[in-house]
């Protein structure tokens, strides 16, 4: 325990001990713990000492290419991480840099590790057509062994903002969808999820999208299926994820997310649904090293980089050294989240990923995920 301190004794370091949240079970929830992987993607990734010893520029954080991207989703998992993460960004990143496409590189991913659940943090539903979502997240599926999440949501774009012509999922040479028609396409996708991942031969005829007979085969590896995440914090889109998912992420502080927990909550309550049928998870920046001088260093490069305001600042990012990361993940799900999720926007090198992983399972007594393995 020791480099714990009091957090650690109070979270019974390395027990299987109850969890802060809402009383889930670990085998009902979709996630505990799981990492984003968010660096901007280049052709040369740099060497660790450089990443470690460099502030987060405003062209973004840490320039990293493929081999880094994937040595970071093993460390992950090694230490504990039981859901891996990217963003579906297909043009830019945050920071305006150059991305990848999230499916393809989740493909990928499935391929350097065996355990952690792994998806899209999440999908803007006017990137494609749903039935197509379905058929990409089920072949991520195969080849990870039963270890795909669909995660969407609505877009977080700027309303009327210039897409690129032939944009997936709006005509050609139009803007962006506004909020109002992004919601309506996002209710109707999904349903045409549920449907096609839950039925042999299903049709849907909605407002935006429509199916007819669309089978979906190979389906999901697991007699469970493929959980369905929901990522936004309005109402609207709670009372469809209530609805539809499986969980829903949210991004925001400890006050905040107890709002969201609750409106989750009422939300379930009224269509019949048992609240903790659903997961309820938090996206955040976390910004951790060996001592509390580093990790504020981490975190304020992160802020500056981003244009974040110290409220801004507060609500999205965790730092500190291990014990004091251990007692705001503690905060955190005492909010009532099931789960956290943490992107290594401030993490330089695959070492800060591991004390991540090691300090957050080892505090909560978890070793992270075991469903599954790689194809």
């Amino acid at each position: 325990m020791a480099g714990y301190g009091d957090a650690a004794e109070r979270y019974r370091v390395g027990a299987p001990a109850p969890l802060p949240g809402r009383g889930r079970s670990d085998e009902k929830l979709l996630t505990r713990f799981g990492l984003q992987i968010t660096s901007p993607f280049t052709r040369e990734a740099g060497s660790a000492s450089a990443r470690r010893s460099a502030s987060p520029s405003a062209q973004g954080a840490w320039a990293v290419g493929f081999e880094w991207v994937a040595s970071a989703a093993a460390a992950a998992e090694q230490a504990g991480f039981d859901s891996i993460w990217v963003p579906d960004n297909p043009w830019r990143t945050e920071a305006g840099d150059r991305c990848l496409e999230c499916y393809t590189l989740l493909g990928a991913l499935a391929v350097v590790t065996s355990r952690a659940r792994i998806g899209a943090m999440v999908s803007g539903v006017g990137y494609r057509n749903p039935a197509y979502v379905v058929k990409q997240v089920s072949t991520l599926d195969v080849l990870s062994g039963g270890r795909a999440v669909l995660g969407i949501g609505a877009g977080c774009l700027p309303e009327r903002s210039s897409l690129p012509d032939g944009h997936l999922g709006s005509p050609a040479g139009t803007p962006s969808l506004e909020v109002g028609e992004r919601l309506g396409r996002l209710g109707d996708a999904l349903a045409i999820f549920r449907a096609m991942l839950d039925d042999d031969n299903p049709s849907y005829d909605g407002a935006h999208y429509w199916i007819a007979g669309a089978m979906n085969k190979p389906g999901a590896v697991s007699p469970e299926g493929i959980p369905i995440l929901v990522g936004g914090g309005g109402e609207r889109i709670i009372r469809l994820a209530a609805q539809h998912a499986d969980a829903c992420n949210f991004v925001g502080s400890p006050a905040a997310m107890r709002q969201k927990v609750a409106l989750v909550r009422r939300s379930c309550e009224q269509i019949g649904r048992d609240p903790s049928s659903i997961t309820c998870t938090r996206l955040g920046v976390l910004a951790i090293a060996e001592t509390s001088s580093e990790a504020r260093h981490l975190a304020d490069g992160y802020a500056a980089a981003r244009g974040l305001d110290e409220e801004a600042a507060a609500a999205l990012v965790t730092w500190g050294d291990p014990a004091m990361v251990v007692d705001k993940a503690g905060a955190l799900l005492e909010a009532g989240l099931d789960g956290l999720v943490f992107s290594t926007g401030a993490m330089p090198d695959v070492e800060t990923i591991a004390l991540a992983g090691h300090t957050l399972t080892r505090a909560f007594g978890i070793s992270g995920s075991s469903r599954g393995t790689s194809s």
